[in-house]
C-alpha cells in the first residue's frame, strides 16, 4: 500500500485511533495524525505556502509533517472534540467558534 493517510482527530481520542493507525502502518501506509486540539496550543500547525503559483498546505506536529498534495485519503475521526484551556466562558466559546470556522474552511 503506497499511500498517505491524514488522520484528523484529537489527542484524547483513545485507543481506537491508535489501533487503526497501527493497522495502516503495518500495510506500509504513511500516516500523519493531526491532533486538532493541539492547533490551539501551538504544538501542531497548519501552514499555507504559495511558491511559483503553487499553493500547498503543510500539516505539522513536532518533527512530523505532511504536505496536503501528498495525502491520498483522510480519516475524519472526531477532530472537533477539544476543550480550549480558557477559563472565561465567553472567550472559550469564541475560541471554539474560531477553530470550528477554521476547520470547516480547511476541509472545504
Amino acid at each position: 500500500m503506497d499511500t498517505s493517510v491524514l488522520v484528523l482527530t484529537n489527542s484524547t481520542d483513545g485507543d481506537h485511533t491508535d489501533v487503526v493507525i497501527e493497522k495502516l502502518e503495518s500495510r506500509e501506509a504513511r500516516v500523519f495524525r493531526l491532533n486538532v486540539d493541539r492547533l490551539a496550543t501551538g504544538t501542531a500547525e497548519v501552514s499555507f505556502h504559495i511558491s511559483q503559483g503553487e499553493f500547498n498546505l503543510i500539516f505539522s506536529e513536532g518533527e512530523h509533517r505532511v504536505i496536503a498534495n501528498e495525502v491520498d485519503s483522510v480519516w475524519y475521526r472526531r477532530p472537533n472534540f477539544f476543550e480550549p484551556a480558557i477559563n472565561d466562558p465567553v472567550q472559550k466559546e469564541h475560541a471554539r467558534n474560531e477553530m470550528d470556522s477554521f476547520l470547516e474552511g480547511l476541509w472545504l
